[in-house]
């Protein structure tokens, strides 16, 4: 087993640093820009102010998007971090404006579902620099290895638990997280954008329900 994918099945996470080079970052951005503004009429219009800013169906109203979700490079390496092969969620455009107070709150990918060692994985990549500041995410180390209620956010969650971690990231930075890794992100207090595009698989042999 290589370093990464042992720091994977340890912490629940691995960061990739300059994941993706400036041009490519321009085209990721372009597509999913152009993608978001179509997917973003599915959104229901009951959700919470903060989770409105995550657009999701990407893949379904974009070729691109779904092309790279089925066969794109990070595909392999998910399959290899994870140890199962991959059935798509979905893939996500988020644009957290300057000046939002509204972070998102602790929560797993796979909510809804079962416990699970191999119940999934995300790709996450930055489109923007991210301080704690303009909202970056927080990990908690390990904790994909406890099973956790089924609902979205982890109410309670001690955002000081030891292995909590903010991870600032550049434009192109990627992190891959484990479905059940509980993660989060505060507001965007700064005047610069704050966009990223992320990428959802469950396990194939993880339970639906």
């Amino acid at each position: 087993m290589n370093q990464l994918t042992q720091r994977f099945r340890d912490d629940g996470y691995v960061v990739l640093r300059n994941y993706l080079d400036a041009p490519t970052v321009q085209n990721y951005l372009q597509h999913s820009v152009s993608a978001a503004a179509v997917a973003a009429q599915d959104m229901p219009q009951d959700a919470p102010p903060a989770w409105r800013l995550t657009v999701k169906g990407l893949h379904k109203h974009s070729d691109w998007f779904s092309n790279l979700a089925e066969s794109g490079d990070h595909v392999a390496l998910l399959k290899q971090l994870l140890g199962d092969d991959l059935v798509l969620a979905s893939c996500a455009f988020v644009d957290r404006p300057t000046n939002t107070q509204d972070g998102i709150n602790p929560h797993i990918d796979g909510a809804g579902r079962p416990f699970h060692s191999q119940a999934g994985a995300t790709l996450w990549i930055a489109l923007d620099g991210m301080s704690e500041e303009s909202g970056c995410l927080y990990y908690a180390a390990g904790s994909h290895r406890y099973e956790k209620d089924r609902d979205l956010e982890i109410s309670g969650f001690d955002r000081n638990a030891p292995g909590v971690s903010p991870i600032a990231v550049e434009a192109g930075d990627a992190i891959i997280h484990h479905a059940q890794t509980v993660h989060w992100s505060g507001g965007n207090y700064t005047q610069c954008s704050r966009r990223a595009v992320a990428f959802f698989y469950y396990g194939a042999s993880a339970p639906a329900r």
